[in-house]
């Protein structure tokens, strides 16, 4: 007894119109596929964000610490 005694319906060949894997829906859930280039761009961002935040950080102190007394308040700037 052979394989294709039990199955002599199955197609032979591969047929790409049937394949309905790959194709999004409307109702698909899925997130694209981030590259390389991607995720060099966020981590860059990422980075930059983190900078600013630092910056305004120690504006921000400058701007509302506390004066030692003997200056004029009102920041430092």
């Amino acid at each position: 007894m052979e394989l294709n005694d039990f199955d002599n319906n199955a197609p032979t060949m591969y047929d790409p119109d049937a394949d309905v894997l790959g194709t999004a829906d409307l109702m698909d859930t899925r997130k694209d596929k981030l590259t390389l280039r991607d995720l060099n761009k966020l981590k860059k961002l990422r980075a930059f964000r983190k900078l600013e935040m630092l910056k305004r950080q120690d504006s921000l102190a400058i701007i509302y610490g506390q004066g030692t007394g003997d200056e004029d308040e009102g920041g430092g700037f």
